[in-house]
């Protein structure tokens, strides 16, 4: 029960931290970018094991998250997803965005 509490905890607390350190790119992250939220693209792109680059390249571009005022704060995101993003993450983003 404790690993699920925190789990969860970590969980939310990641998803916190993206709304507060991204605020510019919260548009791009829920289900109004697709028939899934961005956020649960750029997470699976961001933990893909194979073709990492690529994947979240294109991740990147389909949101429209290839801008220049835009690629500090992507390339940082991509660091906290490719450690703490997970389904569960994204499905904050589906419930709140």
């Amino acid at each position: 029960m404790a690993t699920e509490s925190a789990g969860f905890g970590r969980d939310v607390l990641t998803f916190a931290e993206i709304l507060t350190r991204w605020p510019a790119l919260v548009p791009a992250l829920g289900p109004a970018s697709g028939p899934t939220s961005g956020l649960r693209l750029l997470c699976a792109a961001a933990t893909a094991p194979e073709r990492a680059d690529l994947e979240w390249e294109a991740a990147v571009r389909r949101l429209r998250l290839d801008r220049p005022e835009y690629r500090n704060a992507v390339a940082n995101l991509r660091k906290l997803l490719a450690r703490h993003g997970n389904a569960e993450v994204a499905y904050y983003a589906e419930c709140v965005l």
